[in-house]
């Protein structure tokens, strides 16, 4: 589905290879997305930046945790930058 929606806002035709049309637009694969949004909620519940209604739900079970979601964060904001 993403594939198309690219084709169709650039104009690319099917035969064109999809990855630069992906980085053209800057989007992530829909697998590296789905990380990129889990790790900023993480983040945001951690932070105290989320209702609480949500933030009731995460808990820090330690500090490797913030880590990880910091070190994942920035890696997917280098693949989008670059």
């Amino acid at each position: 589905m993403q594939n198309a929606a690219a084709r169709l806002i650039t104009g690319a035709r099917r035969r064109d290879h999809i990855t630069p049309v992906l980085r053209q637009l800057h989007w992530l694969p829909v697998r590296r997305r789905v990380e990129f949004k889990l790790a900023c909620l993480v983040r945001q519940a951690l932070c105290g930046q989320m209702p609480t209604y949500l933030a009731d739900d995460i808990h820090l079970i330690s500090e490797v945790v913030i880590l990880l979601v910091v070190v994942v964060v920035v890696a997917v904001v280098v693949v989008v930058v670059v």
